[in-house]
């Protein structure tokens, strides 16, 4: 998920259906991870890839019209801009 500070946070996916799983149950502060953050812009978009070795990475953009190549999971290492 992404907002308006151009932050992008991980939550996880429950594996239980959705009419047996209780919100209460789960606290977002205790299972959600920041993955990365845009300076300045709120991101417009968020997507996860992975190439044919099977490297994962995460393409995200802003509103300044900028697209960063991220790692995954080690999204603090930046791999390039486009």
């Amino acid at each position: 998920a992404a907002d308006l500070a151009g932050d992008a946070t991980a939550f996880p996916v429950p594996e239980t259906s959705v009419n047996s799983y209780n919100q209460n149950d789960l606290d977002i502060s205790k299972v959600s991870r920041l993955l990365l953050g845009h300076t300045a812009s709120m991101l417009t978009g968020v997507k996860v890839v992975t190439d044919a070795n099977g490297v994962m990475r995460i393409l995200t953009s802003d509103r300044d019209e900028k697209i960063r190549v991220s790692s995954f999971p080690c999204t603090y290492a930046v791999e390039g801009y486009l």
